[in-house]
C-alpha cells in the first residue's frame, strides 16, 4: 500500500493538466426519478465552468458552489428550507442534538459529506457541505485536483466550520468527522481539543481567529461544533418501519425519491484515482453529483426528523 507521502510525491511529479470540457456532454450527469420531490439542476459540465480556484495558507484547490435549490428545487418551492423565516417546528425535539439543529437551522448549521480515496486512513479529496451563505443554503464542494491539495481543502473546511455551530452528518461520528480530524492532524492543521478540558479554553478563541486570518496554525484549537449524526436518530425513528436505515433507503421511503444513473459510492474512489492519473474529467461530474445528492438527502431527512 502506498503511503501518503509517496502518493503526494507522485502527484507532484505527474500533475495532469486540468482541462474543462467544452460541453456538458463530456461529463456524466445523473437525474432523479421522483414524484413531487427533487430534480437535478444544471448539467455537470456547467459545474466546471463555474468552479473557483481557492487559495489559502496551505495551497490551492477547486470549489464548486451552487444554490441547494439547483439540486433540490422542490424543497425551495415548498418553503422547506426555512430560509425566508425562522423555522418553527411542531415541538422542540427531546434529544439535545436534534434540539440544537432546530435551534440553529439554517443560519449556523453545517451539513457534511466526504468522499475519500477508499482505503483505511486514505486522503480526503472532496468535502461537500451545505450551509447558509448570504441568506441562502448552498451546496459547497471543496475538491482536490490531486492528492497534494488535501491540506488546502481541509483548511478551507475548517474556515467554513468556524462560521457554524452545529454539524450534521450521516454516520459522521464513526467516519466523516474522525477522518477530518485525523487527516488534519497528519497535515499539522490545528489541535484536536475534543474531550480535552485542559485546552478547551483555547478553542473559544479559535473560530474568530480562523475567520479573520483564514489560516489554522499548528497550535490553534480546531473549532468545536455540536454534532448531530442522523444515522442514530433515523434508526430510533424508522428502524421498525423500513428494511434498513441506509441513506438511500431513507431517500426512497422518507424523501419519496429514487436516483437514476447515479455513480455508486463504491465506485467513487476508483473514478477519482483515474482522474488524477489521466486528467480525464469524464467521471468527475458524476462524483460531484453523487455527493450533492447525498447532501440534499441529509437536509431533507433532517427536516423530516424535525417535523414529526
Amino acid at each position: 500500500m502506498l503511503s501518503d507521502e509517496i502518493r503526494t510525491r507522485l502527484a507532484l511529479l505527474h500533475r495532469p493538466k486540468f482541462v474543462i470540457p467544452a460541453g456538458s456532454a463530456a461529463l456524466v450527469a445523473a437525474g432523479i426519478r421522483h414524484g413531487a420531490a427533487p430534480e437535478i439542476g444544471p448539467a455537470a459540465g456547467d459545474w466546471f465552468a463555474q468552479a473557483d480556484e481557492c487559495e489559502n495558507a496551505s495551497g490551492k484547490h477547486l470549489r464548486f458552489r451552487r444554490p441547494l435549490a439547483a439540486i433540490w428545487p422542490a424543497g425551495d418551492r415548498s418553503g422547506g428550507f426555512g430560509i425566508e423565516r425562522d423555522a418553527v417546528w411542531p415541538a422542540l425535539p427531546a434529544h439535545p442534538e436534534l434540539a440544537a439543529v432546530a435551534d440553529h437551522f439554517p443560519r449556523e448549521t453545517l451539513f457534511l459529506d466526504l468522499e475519500t480515496c477508499g482505503f483505511a486512513g486514505s486522503s480526503v479529496f472532496l468535502a461537500g457541505v451545505v450551509w447558509q451563505v448570504e441568506g441562502s443554503l448552498v451546496v459547497d464542494q471543496l475538491f482536490a485536483r490531486h492528492y497534494a491539495e488535501e491540506r488546502a481543502l481541509l483548511e478551507t473546511l475548517w474556515h467554513v466550520a468556524a462560521q457554524n455551530r452545529v454539524l450534521v452528518t450521516f454516520n459522521g461520528k464513526s467516519f466523516d468527522w474522525p477522518m477530518v480530524h485525523d487527516r488534519s492532524t497528519r497535515h499539522h492543521l490545528g489541535q484536536d481539543v475534543r474531550g480535552k478540558a485542559d485546552v478547551r479554553g483555547k478553542a473559544a478563541a479559535a473560530p474568530d481567529a480562523l475567520i479573520s486570518r483564514k489560516s489554522l496554525g499548528r497550535h490553534d484549537a480546531r473549532p468545536e461544533l455540536t454534532h448531530c449524526d442522523l444515522l442514530h436518530h433515523a434508526r430510533r425513528r424508522w428502524k421498525r418501519l423500513l428494511p434498513n436505515c441506509k441513506l438511500q433507503t431513507l431517500e426512497r421511503y422518507v424523501c419519496n425519491r429514487r436516483r437514476r444513473d447515479d455513480l455508486g459510492g463504491a465506485l467513487v474512489p476508483a473514478a477519482y484515482h483515474e482522474f488524477v492519473r489521466s486528467g480525464n474529467t469524464r467521471q468527475v461530474g458524476a462524483i460531484l453529483h453523487h455527493n450533492a445528492l447525498d447532501l440534499a438527502t441529509l437536509v431533507q431527512v433532517t427536516l423530516a426528523l424535525l417535523s414529526e
